[in-house]
């Protein structure tokens, strides 16, 4: 089983993820940039619909661990 220390390290792994997606997502969509770099991931607008897939995974795992 899993302790609480272990629990909320992968709840903040999570939401910091989804906040990295979230701002790439939103960088995009805005125009503000032609392509934008996450990690080692470049990212332009034709990665929007599989990065709002991440989003949408990365919003049910932060949900299932809050729940």
């Amino acid at each position: 089983m899993t302790n609480k220390t272990e629990i909320s390290a992968r709840l903040e792994f999570w939401r910091k993820a989804l906040q990295a997606l979230r701002k790439a997502y939103l960088s995009l969509l805005d125009g503000e940039v032609k392509s934008y770099k996450l990690g080692d991931r470049e990212l332009t607008m034709l990665d929007m619909p599989g990065l709002m897939k991440e989003i949408k995974e990365a919003e049910q795992k932060v949900d299932e661990m809050e729940a």
